[in-house]
């Protein structure tokens, strides 16, 4: 009889146990919402952008060319002193060209290094753009003798690099940044003249000269690390040439890239 008096008491003490330990076990286990597991995005993961860098670019981009007062006046100027000192001819008249642009196609390649203060990212990084955007003036007909010439200007812009300072932000594996340098330019000025019968010259002649040019340069942009080594950009650069052959180019470019990181 007391076997039977107790036994009541010993299953009162175990469905209480049961209930305390299921919790404690609840608690190692995730918890589900949604029917899903939850996660931290794969971008927002902690990332160190510290390290060496490079890859490749491309991009479109549009050409600004104004020539002003001073636009090919110098190759002008010398083709003209060349002919009255070699065939006695002058030509007559001022010349001025008018503003063109151009746009197209670029590419080109790029390597730097950052470093990371906390999240705040600032790196150097250099650049190379393989631009080939032309400027091409209208005809303009001047006096030569007992005849006309018919004037053309052109320019090329070749290539340009720049040196720039990035200013980053770090938010996971997404880093977006501003940007600020100096940037060299290459390019061709060429002057030529197409003359008539009437003036006794030879059918077609020109001057060339390769010319080079400084100035600055900015943008925005964003960079993605896929990976822990593959680097993913998207970004906004200006930059302004003060002076080719006394013309002002400015360009704008936007541009995608992909590169390694070490």
């Amino acid at each position: 009889m007391r076997i039977l008096s107790i036994a009541p008491a010993l299953a009162a003490s175990a469905i209480t146990t049961s209930l305390i330990a299921v919790p404690v076990l609840a608690a190692d286990y995730p918890v589900l919402r949604g029917s899903q597991i939850e996660e931290t995005p794969v971008l927002m993961d902690r990332f160190s952008w510290t390290g060496f860098y490079f890859g490749g670019l491309a991009g479109t981009s549009r050409t600004e060319f104004q020539t002003g007062e001073n636009g090919l006046q110098p190759q002008f100027q010398a083709l003209r002193r060349g002919l009255q000192i070699s065939q006695g001819v002058d030509i007559l008249g001022t010349v001025r060209f008018n503003n063109r642009s151009d746009s197209g196609m670029s590419y080109g390649g790029f390597a730097g290094y950052n470093v990371a203060f906390g999240d705040a990212i600032i790196g150097l990084e250099a650049d190379y753009n393989r631009h080939d955007h032309q400027y091409a003036s209208a005809p303009i007909n001047l006096a030569a003798g007992a005849g006309t010439v018919s004037l053309l200007g052109t320019q090329t812009l070749e290539d340009y690099g720049s040196l720039r300072v990035r200013f980053g932000y770090a938010i996971g594996r997404l880093m977006p940044y501003a940007s600020l340098g100096f940037a060299v330019g290459r390019g061709t000025s060429t002057v030529s003249f197409l003359p008539d019968a009437a003036t006794g010259l030879s059918p077609a002649f020109a001057r060339s000269k390769n010319t080079y040019t400084s100035g600055f340069t900015g943008g925005l942009g964003v960079d993605a690390a896929v990976t822990d080594n593959l680097i993913l950009r998207a970004e906004y650069v200006y930059t302004r040439f003060a002076d080719l052959e006394g013309t002002v180019v400015d360009i704008n470019n936007v541009r995608v890239g992909a590169g390694v990181k070490f």
